[in-house]
């Protein structure tokens, strides 16, 4: 009886640390989601910052259509540093000795990037 109490122990404990296993598997494919979604926000609010420059910057445009380019262009920038400051905070709060981010590829490289116009 005592053998088959040890056994049943022995099992459940195998169990737990089976299931304990993937919901941190799980966890750690969450967080490498959400550091991939924060560096593709940061990229996008980049890249409409530039293009919104870009369209400001043309020759022959009115001032009116000038001004309004050149204020989206700010717009985005802040929105990317924003994101930015977000991500960094995010990542911040997080022991990194006990998540597993090995499969991150380049998680900074978004981050630090600033706006070429301020």
């Amino acid at each position: 009886m005592a053998q088959d109490v040890a056994a049943w122990s022995s099992e459940a404990e195998r169990v737990e640390w089976f299931r304990a296993r993937a919901d941190k598997h799980r966890h750690n494919e969450e967080v490498n989601k959400l550091h991939e979604e924060f560096r593709r926000t940061i990229r996008a609010w980049r890249r409409m910052d530039e293009a919104w420059w870009n369209v400001g910057e043309k020759e022959g445009m009115e001032r009116g259509a000038q001004a309004y380019a050149m204020k989206k262009a700010r717009m985005y920038g802040r929105k990317a540093a924003e994101c930015e400051v977000t991500f960094s905070k995010a990542r911040n709060d997080v022991d990194g000795e006990k998540l597993d981010y090995s499969q991150l590829k380049g998680v900074t490289t978004a981050v630090g990037s600033k706006s070429k116009h301020g």
